[in-house]
């Protein structure tokens, strides 16, 4: 094996032989007039010879390079470059582009001035150019008939005219980072005609990105980064710091499938994808949304989310996190979002038509996995916000919005008001699954706000619902609107025994404009503030099973039409109001219903056309009144107290010395009593009792069924009608009018 010579590092001169020491910047560039630099390393350089017409480089190992003379401008010391790669060094008032010793690039042209460098290449498919060096009036623009690769290598790029970066391309670029790159492009281009260029980092065909380094785009002139095609980041850290428009702007689509992306302080959105379609399978994605009316993540096509981290910041007004005009999948990833935003109102026709910020806004949407978390503390603030139609079949969703509401005039000149809400849906509605907690501070807030259907079951995995709303209702107009019940056209109720002045938004914590069906799962929903109602259908609404529990300022249960009750267990609890409000008929054939209202005149089961009919399920209604049951083929009884039950106080029930059930009243109410019960048999010696104390038995809410009761003191007693279904009991029975 041959020893290596020490040589002197000089530039290479007329004369036989040229010695060169080892030098720190480990390589000989030979610059040629064509632009580019063949490059040996001074580490396997064995010696330099020349000739009138050729300079000879041989290396350790024998092999022996030639260069025509006519064809070398000169020999200057640099870095080292890799094997099977053109390199583009910035460093200095020129640019370098250099190639490994012997491995003479076929079908690359070059032409630079000083640091501004142009590539035209017709190579082979996965020719490879390294950017790397310092320069702060420079710029990289490739023509390239193939598809090729660049690996930007701790670059720090500034043009001063241009994009940093320009692609012009008839196939796909592969972009690969190593260490720290730094890319800004000018705040005004100087375009070659006929030729796009729109951002920091511009490629007019598919752009794919890999490696472990980061690349840092500063974009003044357009977008960051800008793909007319598809860009996919595979791996790497992609970081926009600012951009006079879009953070990342794909035309076909933007692909995520690891690596991490970033922007902030944009004109314009953060990632849009156009007319196309965004995937994200992998990865982390970290946006700050400052501007008004812009979008997080944008595109008309799909988008869908299959894994990764998304945070997100969004202050801007109606601004989004999220928006699709197509269908927004969810089937895993990790969404931590905080919304500060307020709508705005823009002028339309005879008044206004609010915008929104939300953290999503689709045409569609569907979610199976995934975890939602998000804070939106903007007025009127939106969580999820569907135009279309929506299913649930899993995932975590944790929405809490705090924004106030107001009234407006909508552009019909009508006055009307909007609010904060954590999922609304102008189509229909489907949770098959997942887990939900909804809070709305604002006033008028809606946790789930359904303008078509909505059916809740656990056909794909377990159904749990918690909304709840603390805030207060929104007067909307002070006419009057006649005595009792509602508070007229699109209000949403009059309050506590109607008749009273005004048109109100009211806070709900689940609102469907069409039918409501519960087929499973779990429910806890509550509201404090003034007209809160909990689960509410301006059609019919109909429980076929479920466990529901509600707490709330207004009518608990609600229903234009029809309340049917087939299943299910349900504990309804009103502060101010009816427990379970009907404004047409109430039928109740099977599961468990314990309606709790407030005092006169409000009750336990209001039905407004005075028509309950109960044949199956364990009923108790308690509150001031309770409409009649009207129709039944199980035994029922009407009890008047002697006075009204306060909180604390236990009511149960003994047929023939069986107990029944057991209720601890809650609240302090009034003295009307119905229950129900397959267990009760027409001829049965019924006793109720106050006080005492149950063990054992089945509970549910404040009610124990079967259990074992020690009696504490006789209300009333009776026997059950062997002539009709129902009896009446104590003072007044609460009803009257028993069929027959």
């Amino acid at each position: 094996m041959k020893t290596r010579k020490s040589i002197l590092a000089a530039t290479l001169l007329a004369g036989a032989i040229v010695l060169i020491a080892k030098a720190d910047n480990n390589a000989l560039w030979f610059n040629l007039a064509s632009g580019l630099s063949a490059v040996m390393p001074t580490s396997d350089t064995e010696q330099i010879t020349r000739d009138a017409d050729n300079v000879y480089i041989t290396d350790l190992e024998g092999h022996t390079y030639n260069i025509k003379t006519e064809e070398l401008v000169n020999a200057t010391p640099g870095k080292s470059v890799e094997a099977e790669c053109i390199t583009i060094d910035f460093d200095g008032p020129d640019s370098r582009i250099g190639f490994p010793m012997g491995e003479v690039p076929e079908g690359i042209t070059v032409s630079h001035e000083g640091t501004k460098v142009v590539i035209n290449s017709t190579a082979e498919e996965g020719a490879t150019f390294r950017l790397r060096g310092t320069t702060t009036d420079g710029a990289f623009k490739i023509y390239s008939v193939n598809k090729f690769n660049l690996i930007l290598d701790n670059l720090e790029l500034t043009a001063s005219e241009s994009s940093a970066i320009n692609i012009q391309s008839e196939s796909k670029a592969s972009i690969k980072l190593v260490g720290t790159s730094t890319i800004k492009d000018a705040a005004k281009y100087n375009t070659t005609e006929g030729e796009k260029e729109k951002g920091a980092f511009y490629c007019n065909r598919k752009l794919e990105f890999s490696g472990d380094g980061t690349l840092n785009i500063f974009g003044y002139g357009g977008h960051g980064l800008c793909g007319d095609k598809t860009i996919t980041v595979k791996e790497g850290y992609v970081k926009i710091h600012t951009a006079a428009k879009d953070g990342i702007h794909a035309s076909d689509a933007f692909i995520m499938d690891g690596g991490y992306v970033s922007t902030k302080e944009t004109g314009g959105d953060g990632i849009d994808a156009d007319e196309g379609y965004i995937e994200i399978n992998k990865g982390a994605i970290e946006l700050d949304i400052a501007s008004d009316d812009t979008k997080g993540l944008k595109c008309d096509g799909e988008m869908t989310f299959n894994d990764g981290i998304i945070k997100m910041n969004v202050t801007g007004n109606q601004a989004k996190g999220m928006k699709c005009a197509s269908a927004l999948t969810i089937n895993g990833g990790t969404f931590e979002v905080t919304l500060s935003g307020d709508a705005v109102l823009e002028a339309l026709d005879s008044g206004y038509d609010p915008s929104y910020c939300s953290l999503i806004k689709t045409q569609d949407f569907a979610m199976n996995g995934g975890k939602i978390t998000a804070t939106h503390s903007g007025q009127a603030g939106k969580g999820i916000s569907v135009d279309g139609n929506a299913v649930f079949n899993g995932g975590d969703v944790n929405i809490t919005t705090s924004g106030k509401g107001a009234s407006y005039t909508d552009p019909t000149g009508t006055t009307d008001a909007y609010s904060s809400t954590c999922i609304t849906v102008d189509g229909d509605l489907e949770m098959h699954g997942g887990n939900f907690t909804l809070l709305t501070s604002g006033s008028a807030g809606k946790c789930l706000k359904v303008d078509g259907n909505a059916v809740f079951d656990e056909e794909a995995n377990p159904l749990n619902i918690s909304a709840k709303t603390t805030g207060e209702r929104i007067l909307v107009s002070s006419s009057v609107y006649g005595p009792g019940g509602g508070g007229g056209p699109g209000g949403g109720g009059g309050g506590p025994g109607g008749g009273n002045q005004g048109d109100y938004s009211n806070p709900k914590a689940v609102k469907v404009e069409g039918n409501l069906t519960v087929n499973a799962g779990t429910f806890d929903l509550s509201t404090t503030g003034e007209g809160g109602e909990g689960l509410e259908s301006k059609n019919t609404l109909t429980v076929n099973g479920g466990e529901i529990t509600l707490n709330c300022k207004d009518d608990a249960i609600n229903a234009a039409n029809s309340i049917v009750i087939n299943g299910g267990k349900i504990y309804a609890l009103a502060t101010n109001n009816d427990a379970i409000d009907s404004n047409g008929t109430i039928a109740i054939t099977g599961g468990t219903v314990v309606a709790i209202g407030t005092k006169t005149p409000e009750g336990g089961l209001d039905s407004d056309n005075n028509s309950i009919q109960i044949s199956g399920g364990t009923v108790v209604a308690i509150g001031g009144d309770n409409s009649p049951i009207v129709s039944t083929s199980q035994c029922y009884i009407t009890y008047g107290h002697s006075s009204q039950l306060s909180s604390g106080t236990m009511l149960t029930l003994v047929a023939d010395g069986v107990h029944i059930m057991s209720i601890d009243i809650p609240q302090s109410t009034g003295s009307r009593v119905v229950v129900s019960s397959p267990s009760l048999a027409k001829g049965d010696s019924v006793t109720f009792y106050t006080g005492g104390s149950v063990s054992g038995g089945t509970t549910f809410g404040p009610l124990t069924t079967d259990g074992t009761y020690t009696p504490g003191t006789s209300a009333a007693s009776g026997t059950l009608s062997t002539s009709s279904w129902g009896t009446s009991l104590g003072s007044g029975g609460g009803g009257g009018g028993w069929p027959r």
